[in-house]
């Protein structure tokens, strides 16, 4: 990618809201970041990711670009948002197109000295290691001196549950996945129905479906014991789907921590917001799209499929009357799933390893044996082919890029701050 031209003395940005970003990750250098100059002056140093969306190629139009080379994943970029004014990326990077100016030489040096004038109170709690400014939303560090434990805690309580039982690894990873879609990451999905409100758990697609509820609950025990009052439903969840697919095999990844429960829950917007077993390719990119995530991060995200299982009911319809499917495979599941009755009878969604959370579900939909519709979208003559050939070839680029999608759904609208409330109960509010 092509360098802009070094700034001019004329085109320096005003730098009355920068500062210095230091990440906890080591692979991030503290960067001068500045707001862009007024659009009719150029941009000093900066670079506009103009790849298309629906390209299927890294980077996203989201992504941001700091001194020409440094990337700033979406993950991080709240950050940025919570630490000074950047007008050009709004909440849950929904604009199109993010700009970030980043000074360097010898003006960015003496630009750098005024901005750490006027940012030292923003600038303290960075380089302390908080990883963030104060008042940021998510952050590593966030139960560092208050619940140093809680890691463990999920950790050991997801490592019982598996071994217990596999197929809870892949129900924890799919709560996490409706709760996010939902009004974003707020541990909504885990509250009862109350006289106020209807609530998520009996919405169709999580109704006899979504399971795992005494898990979680069983970790916020252990938690609460630990650390009282402290840490979130919401954030004990992100954690636990995390190692849920480290256990049964797959990647890890940092998960940023800070988020609030929410207050209410809602039927309606789960019935909404979620993507059916029958959508369509079209329904997918736009649903996914709709929460801030790329086409490739929803067929990376698509690959949680590698393990769990599936009702008759969902599909049903896929295995009598879709053209695109391996007729022996569709002669199988029509044996335990018959036309009639039998909604509630199991298939494993891979039927290769069904346990393993590995790149075997790519391979299968090269086969036309995804068990869903929407499944087999991915691979059937559109967008996404080339990233499904790639994926079943390469279970690193998958893992890899599966872990990257997490970070950003795990980032989708959490209650930060004074919002919401951090519940003792994650069944009901406080």
């Amino acid at each position: 990618m092509r360098r802009a031209k070094p700034a001019s003395s004329a085109s320096i940005p005003s730098c009355k809201s920068c500062l210095v970003f230091a990440p906890t990750d080591h692979h991030y250098s503290p960067t001068l970041i500045c707001p862009p100059p007024p659009s009719r002056q150029p941009t000093p140093r900066a670079l506009v990711n103009r790849s298309s969306a629906s390209s299927g190629e890294h980077p996203t139009p989201r992504t941001l670009y700091i001194r020409g080379h440094t990337l700033l994943p979406p993950h991080q970029q709240p950050l940025l948002q919570s630490s000074f004014r950047l007008h050009q990326c709004l909440p849950q990077y929904r604009a199109s197109t993010c700009v970030v100016a980043a000074l360097a030489g010898s003006q960015g040096m003496a630009a750098a000295v005024r901005c750490l004038l006027t940012v030292a109170v923003v600038l303290s709690p960075l380089l302390a290691g908080g990883g963030v400014a104060a008042g940021g939303p998510l952050s590593t560090s966030f139960y560092s001196k208050r619940c140093p434990s809680v890691q463990g805690i999920v950790r050991a309580g997801m490592a019982s549950a598996v071994a217990a039982e596999r197929r809870m690894g892949a129900s924890i990873l799919r709560m996490f996945f409706h709760d996010c879609f939902v009004n974003g990451c707020d541990a909504s999905i885990l509250l009862d129905d109350t006289p106020t409100f209807t609530g998520e758990k009996n919405a169709g697609p999580n109704a006899n479906s979504v399971r795992g509820y005494e898990v979680i609950d069983a970790i916020k025990a252990q938690v609460e014991a630990a650390c009282n009052a402290t840490v979130s439903c919401a954030d004990i969840l992100a954690l636990a789907a995390r190692d849920a697919v480290n256990l049964l095999g797959g990647p890890t990844w940092t998960v940023y921590l800070g988020r609030r429960d929410a207050l209410t829950a809602s039927q309606s917007d789960a019935n909404a917001n979620l993507p059916g077993p029958g959508s369509s390719l079209a329904t997918l990119v736009a649903m996914f799209g709709n929460k801030g995530l790329s086409p490739r991060d929803m067929t990376a995200l698509s690959g949680a499929h590698t393990v769990g299982q599936a009702r008759c009911a969902t599909f049903r319809d896929r295995i009598r009357n879709d053209a695109n499917i391996n007729a022996t495979f569709a002669s199988l599941r029509q044996q335990t799933c018959p036309q009639a009755g039998g909604d509630g009878n199991l298939a494993p969604i891979d039927a290769q390893t069904t346990e393993a959370f590995d790149n075997a579900y790519y391979q299968n939909l090269m086969s036309r044996q995804g068990l869903f519709h929407s499944d087999q979208e991915l691979f059937n003559g559109g967008s996404q082919d080339a990233l499904v050939k790639k994926y079943s070839g390469n279970a690193g680029m998958f893992a890899a890029d599966f872990a990257k999608a997490m970070a950003r759904m795990g980032a989708i609208s959490p209650l930060t701050g004074t919002q919401g409330e951090v519940r003792l109960n994650c069944r009901k509010v406080n």
